[in-house]
């Protein structure tokens, strides 16, 4: 290697002098620029395919390749797109290859050969290699390599000229004639080059495929690709960094006299412009229209409690077909709200509605209760007067029902379901929206607004973010129910286990950091919101012992707003230009942790009279300190008793919570 250059070496002959280009990514990104290149896709030089090669060691040399490329696409996510390399020669070793490369390094492809030593591509060893790529959705790039470089070909770059286009030919001759693809119909596959010299042999091709006596003969090959193909179907390439390729990429379009301005557009920035336009532009709806799309998931849900309590459906099959019954009532009603009947959710809502009452109605008229404890008549009444801890259940909430034991309904009456449908009826519908915002099926006025206006998936977005802090403020007064006296710990130790608490998401929030772009600012993300609030929480509490978290929430949001309509923190926000600074490069991160702080003081504050069956609790806890943790110890819910207040979908859901919402954006980024 010498001042930027390097000898590429074939059996310990010079093969070619190639440039820093080859192994910088700094150096492809400063030509890129140059070249006005946005993204670019990264693969090996196919001379290291290496299938020639014990398998083993082929596989070596293509995990070493591989973990470069996805370094490099890692370092540079908005740049680079990594294609792996695979030994070929082996294809169980390939698939193992390829499905680590895909699911652990996020590579987005496979780069081959056009053909594998003495296998063309259509070679029956290769047939677990194209199901594997069918059923993983990878594309495939095939490439040219193996050209007879001796003898008659020896001269003028022969085997570059002549010898690639006619190994793409033979590639692509291999996989028409052989079946390929009509033995893997959803096969992603690509050919290098415009493909060879098969667009110029087409007519000949076709006549031995069909017996059909045409040729056609075209001067400029470009122009019989766009006439035979479509221009729909033209992609640029430009063979970077070597040198058959333009270097100025899209120079001969610009310049081509029979392309009409028009084409042009398509063949250089119609794509771009595309999705510029498909996600740009949009007024939104009304908020008359989203609560209507939001209204489904709680007429789904009364439809799914009306079937549960007044009809045997589902107590009459298994676990698989209960959750297909659910995916029905709860999932499929939301995911046509959003997408095609959303010009009709008032009558989707009226519909379930409708069905409900319908149930209801014909239960009550033939009065045949079909569950002793959901038909039985209830009498509650709060008792004030009692503090006998014997008589827990007296205390919380007097329960008298005939032929029912009391200490299996008191179980059940302590669930609360709607915490649980709440939080995972807020992720089912930001999950939807996340996933179907890209295809046509769903309305452009649902999708994300640049200015002021009304957004569906903008609204979903936000709100679940706060559902999720507003839930989980709920659940945090547990601790301080349960053990009252918790709260009179020393401040230093309950600092220190809230920051042990907080570490593990602090950690995922700089994992995400490294991994993709930050959602709040140029660091921030909602991992660290999700962190910091624990250690914020117990700095509250030491004022907590004199006024109730929800005082010091309405303090704290006062003083936030003071700041914003007064102070000029409003349009240090929105308008302001964003530095090197910490603050100023994370300013919507930052300033917005203090809003979601608010949200989860009064959340807890709440927590403390909607988790105990008596809302008194909280008055006389104080005076009944460690009471409770009686009360928790005695509680036990049964696992079929969960069925019953909770959909099984909606609790898997909220159980995987945020991990839910993080693979449904990471699986609309891969799609």
């Amino acid at each position: 290697m010498d001042m930027g250059k390097a000898k590429m070496l074939i059996d310990g002959k010079n093969f070619r002098v190639i440039q820093c280009n080859c192994w910088s990514s700094d150096e492809r990104i400063q030509e890129c620029d140059v070249s006005g290149i946005d993204v670019q896709v990264l693969s090996t030089v196919p001379v290291m395919f290496a299938y020639s090669a014990k398998p083993q060691h082929t596989l070596e040399l293509a995990r070493y390749l591989n973990d470069h490329i996805a370094q490099v696409c890692d370092k540079n996510p908005k740049r680079f797109i990594g294609l792996a390399t695979l030994p070929m020669q082996s294809p169980d070793l390939a698939i193992q290859e390829l499905k680590r490369c895909i699911n652990e390094l996020g590579l987005f492809g496979v780069q081959i050969g056009s053909h594998i030593n003495d296998w063309n591509l259509d070679a029956p060893e290769l047939n677990p290699f194209w199901k594997a790529c069918e059923e993983l959705n990878v594309a495939v790039f095939v490439h040219p390599w193996g050209m007879q470089t001796n003898g008659r070909m020896e001269k003028y770059w022969y085997p570059w000229l002549i010898g690639m286009p006619c190994e793409t030919t033979v590639a692509m001759c291999s996989v028409i004639f052989g079946g390929v693809l009509e033995r893997h119909p959803k096969l992603k596959i690509s050919f290098a080059h415009g493909g060879g010299s098969f667009p110029g042999t087409l007519g000949r091709i076709v006549h031995g495929f069909n017996v059909r006596p045409d040729l056609f003969h075209d001067e400029d090959t470009l122009q019989f690709i766009i006439k035979k193909f479509g221009i729909d179907k033209v992609m640029l390439g430009s063979d970077y960094p070597f040198p058959l390729g333009e270097h100025h990429p899209g120079q001969m379009i610009e310049q081509s006299e029979w392309l009409s301005d028009e084409d042009k557009e398509k063949l250089l920035t119609e794509y771009k412009k595309a999705q510029e336009e498909w996600v740009t532009g949009h007024t939104g709806g009304s908020m008359l229209e989203i609560n209507s799309v939001v209204g489904v998931i709680l007429t789904s849900y009364m439809l799914w409690a009306a079937t549960i309590k007044y009809s045997n459906m589902f107590n009459k099959n298994g676990k698989i077909i209960n959750l297909v019954l659910e995916f029905i009532i709860l999932i499929l009603p939301n995911i046509l709200a959003c997408t095609l009947l959303s010009n009709h959710t008032f009558l989707l809502n009226l519909f379930l509605i409708s069905i409900s009452t319908g149930l209801i109605y014909t239960s009550s008229s033939s009065n045949s209760p079909n569950s002793p404890v959901d038909k039985k008549k209830k009498r509650r009444k709060w008792d004030k007067d009692s503090d006998d801890d014997a008589n827990l259940e007296e205390l919380l909430i007097k329960e008298k029902l005939d032929n029912v034991d009391e200490k299996e309904n008191y179980s059940k009456l302590n669930r609360k379901p709607f915490l649980s449908a709440y939080r995972s009826s807020m992720i089912i519908l930001t999950c939807i929206a996340i996933l179907a915002v890209d295809f046509p099926v769903f309305p452009r006025r649902f999708a994300k607004v640049e200015t002021f206006g009304t957004s569906l998936v903008k609204f979903l977005y936000i709100s679940f973010f706060r559902s999720f802090v507003f839930s989980s403020g709920i659940v945090s007064a547990r601790p301080f129910l349960k053990r009252p006296e918790n709260r009179f710990k020393p401040f230093k130790g309950q600092l220190f286990q809230s920051v042990k608490q907080s570490l593990p998401i602090l950690l995922l929030g700089f994992i995400r950091l490294i991994m993709v772009k930050a959602e709040y600012g140029k660091h921030w993300n909602f991992f660290f919101t999700l962190g910091l609030l624990p250690i914020f929480v117990t700095i509250c509490r030491a004022i907590q012992k004199y006024v109730r978290f929800s005082i010091v929430g309405l303090g704290i949001a006062i003083l936030y707003q003071i700041a914003l309509s007064f102070y000029g923190l409003q349009d240090y926000i929105h308008d302001s230009p964003r530095t090197t600074n910490l603050i100023s490069a994370n300013k919507e991160g930052i300033f917005s942790f203090w809003g979601y702080l608010t949200i989860f003081l009064f959340a807890l504050d709440i927590g403390h009279y909607i988790l105990p069956l008596d809302p008194y609790y909280t008055i006389r806890s104080a005076l009944e300190l460690g009471f409770f943790s009686n009360y928790w110890k005695k509680k036990n819910v049964k696992e079929e008793d969960e069925k019953r207040v909770v959909p099984i979908i909606m609790d898997a859901i909220n159980f995987n919570g945020l991990a839910t919402l993080l693979w449904s954006k990471g699986l609309r980024f891969k799609l």
